[in-house]
């Protein structure tokens, strides 16, 4: 049989053909242009957000309103919904800058929902993906933006004013902010600031100021309810400034019976009730309170300043918090204790150690070490305890100082941490850590194998040259 063999560069040229009929929209992206503020009509938004709906394929929407300053569109009704990749970029805008170290954005396109009721400003509808959000002040919407899809970015926008939340996710591998400071956002004065529903997984909450001014000093939320919340799993809350809420900071919480847990969430390097220099407290109510969550690790925040606990880890709906790991945070100086193992049922503030430690509750009530001495000598720390358990030899400890106890109770809280430790079989230890100050305060903590992490333990004095007892 004879066959005939297309030459190469026509097989290229096929196949090119192939590509530009299948898949026009991947090839080019249609601009449309912002040119006044006006409600409705050509050259408005609500045009250009109907444009790039009507045609298929990634589109970009870009400002170029005449006159110097802010342009504020006041809408009188809702806009489209976006049904399709689209990049709304208010940074086109003259006079616009993004922010950069120390000096916050400056953005020229205001949207204004002040004059609807229920309405949210921009509603990212599941089936668009690949949308980014920047560079927009929006204000006086029930919700700001709305992100039902996935894949899609919310960067470098100031959110102020809503009456529900800021930012609310409904979807999967989106990223609220990013890791420079061209990309944060800064939302505050809203009732909540950024929440994700329990169906929203694997998104990333990243570098953004809830709560607080755009230099990230002052707070501007006066009734505010949750900085951060998340209702789903696999997200990740990382280097944001949460301040000034009147609940919590962070807020992990299944939202009912018939809802999927929040699970494995990791909540990493924010600071939270302070401003953005770690040196003037901005309250939050509690700092981060986890209900009805498993599995969710807390590491290495900056959590101070706040008006009750640092941390909370409690049940709801009959449901036990376990596996929730709390690990190298600095927690200090906030108005009760650092860490609150809460079953609403029996115990608040402290919750005594039990024999064995058989009891439960959240994080299974895990015993937190028993401190014997502190000993600060040149170049070390030697602490000595016990921890009763199950498997000891599995906990591992955790040990901290502090320039004071920090509660009337006696039990610490964790301000500088100092290094990790694993007992004896019998529950014994002697640990040597990086050198204190003798006067400093010492305290512990204890997780267990399955990641549930105990309350501070009763701080003690490092004792050493000068203030031996």
């Amino acid at each position: 049989m004879n066959r005939t063999t297309l030459p190469l560069n026509s097989v290229y040229i096929l196949f090119a053909i192939c590509i530009g009929l299948v898949m026009p929209s991947l090839l080019s992206a249609d601009t449309y242009t912002v040119i006044n503020t006006d409600d409705s009509g050509i050259g408005s938004l609500r045009w250009a957000i109907d444009s790039a709906n009507g045609r298929s394929g990634p589109d970009d929407i870009i400002f170029d309103i005449p006159g110097p300053g802010a342009h504020t569109i006041h809408l009188s009704s809702a806009l489209p919904q976006i049904g399709d990749a689209v990049i709304i970029d208010g940074y086109t805008q003259s006079g616009a800058s993004m922010a950069v170290a120390g000096i916050p954005a400056v953005l020229t396109v205001v949207l204004d929902g002040s004059q609807l009721i229920e309405d949210a400003g921009l509603w990212i509808l599941p089936r668009a993906p690949y949308c980014t959000v920047r560079g927009l002040h929006i204000q006086g919407f029930r919700s700001a933006i709305v992100v039902a899809g996935s894949h899609n970015s919310v960067e470098g926008n100031h959110v102020f004013g809503c009456r529900l939340d800021a930012i609310f996710i409904d979807g999967e591998f989106n990223t609220i902010g990013g890791p420079t400071s061209a990309q944060r956002n800064v939302v505050a004065g809203n009732h909540n600031g950024i929440s994700a529903s329990p169906w929203s997984c694997h998104n990333i909450i990243q570098g953004n100021y809830v709560g607080t001014d755009p230099q990230g000093q002052s707070g501007l939320t006066t009734d505010g309810k949750d900085g951060v919340g998340l209702g789903g799993s696999y997200n990740t809350v990382v280097d944001n400034l949460i301040a000034g809420y009147e609940h919590q900071g962070i807020l992990i919480m299944r939202w009912g019976e018939d809802y999927p847990v929040p699970e494995y969430n990791m909540i990493e390097r924010n600071k939270i009730g302070m401003n953005i220099d770690g040196t003037s407290p901005i309250p939050n109510g509690a700092g981060i309170t986890i209900n009805s969550g498993r599995g969710n690790t807390i590491a290495e925040n900056l959590i101070s300043g706040n008006n009750y606990h640092g941390i909370v880890i409690t049940n709801d709906f009959l449901l036990l918090s376990i596996g929730n790991r709390v690990t190298a945070n600095s927690i200090f100086s906030n108005g009760e204790i650092g860490i609150n193992l809460y079953d609403r049922y029996s115990h608040d503030w402290v919750t005594e150690n039990d024999p064995g430690d058989i009891d439960t509750g959240p994080n299974r009530l895990m015993n937190f070490p028993v401190l014997t001495s502190a000993m600060a000598t040149p170049g070390r720390l030697i602490v000595k305890g016990t921890i009763d358990t199950h498997n000891p030899k599995q906990a591992m400890l955790e040990f901290f100082a502090n320039s004071a106890p920090d509660d009337a109770t006696g039990y610490g809280e964790g301000e500088i941490f100092l290094g990790m430790a694993s007992p004896n079989a019998r529950g014994k230890f002697t640990v040597t850590l990086p050198p204190v100050s003798p006067g400093m305060w010492i305290s512990a903590t204890a997780t267990d194998s399955e990641g549930n992490t105990s309350e501070f333990s009763l701080s003690i004095e490092a004792q050493g040259p000068g203030n031996s007892k």
